[in-house]
């Protein structure tokens, strides 16, 4: 990923808090990259990519970012406070959504501010396995609560779960509040340097034809209701609510 190179970059969505959200329907190579079924010694994990905005900076309903969840909870990302992102996985013990923890950010989000976010997962030790969590390209604080008890769950499955960004499940209690911009998914645990390769100091790079790319939402329609995946394997994304298209981006 060295080199990586700036790409146009006209819109982005912007959520009203209300109900808005994007979906990507389940997808067999959409599977399992978040989930303890990926433990098991293959090690290849995965990892997401998204810029965004907070318009409230508490996001105090816990406004979700991303969703993959079912009856056997994956991975669901929500603001907690200006402070922290929390993210969700199962446990052996309790409901499923049972397992938190959070990455507390070293500095307060600002509203209007975008940030780029990451999350690196394999679950290759379902006692103490972690995320790792980046904001802006660096590395940040991760805390763990497992709520439920017990170990990670390495028979999660997330097989048929259709993916929601800026919302939880449609509907609509957890809804975000903000833009969000350029998202992406790999099956690979992307290092420290790709990690500051895809911030680029702030400007959104082109992803064509990286290593392990299985998802890219860029955002660029400007109209409809439709955001075309820019990887390979074509897993568009319907728009619900009624989320603007807005000419505010990362790059601006």
């Amino acid at each position: 990923m060295a080199g990586a190179s700036a790409i146009t970059n006209d819109y982005s969505l912007l959520y009203d808090g209300n109900g808005d959200y994007l979906k990507i329907d389940a997808d067999s190579v959409l599977n399992n990259h978040f989930s303890g079924s990926r433990n098991g010694g293959d090690g290849t994990g995965g990892t997401l990519s998204m810029w965004y905005t907070m318009h409230n900076a508490g996001q105090s309903s816990y406004g979700k970012l991303y969703t993959k969840q079912g009856d056997n909870d994956s991975l669901g990302l929500a603001t907690s406070n200006a402070r922290k992102i929390n993210w969700v996985f199962p446990t052996t013990s309790g409901s499923p959504a049972s397992t938190a923890g959070e990455c507390d950010f070293v500095h307060t989000h600002s509203t209007s501010t975008w940030y780029h976010f990451v999350m690196v997962y394999d679950m290759d030790d379902v006692t103490s396995a972690q995320p790792k969590c980046y904001i802006d390209g660096s590395e940040e604080t991760v805390t763990s609560t497992r709520l439920g008890g017990g170990e990670y769950a390495s028979n999660d499955d997330d097989t048929g779960n259709d993916i929601y960004i800026g919302n939880y499940h449609n509907n609509g209690l957890r809804s975000w509040d903000g833009n969000m911009d350029e998202i992406s998914i790999w099956n690979r645990k992307l290092s420290d340097a790709e990690v500051a390769s895809l911030y680029n100091s702030g400007i959104p790079t082109d992803l064509e034809g990286i290593n392990g790319l299985i998802g890219w939402w860029r955002m660029e329609e400007g109209t409809g209701t439709t955001v075309a995946d820019s990887s390979e394997n074509s897993n568009d994304g319907t728009i619900g609510g009624n989320p603007a298209w807005s000419s505010i981006t990362p790059d601006d």
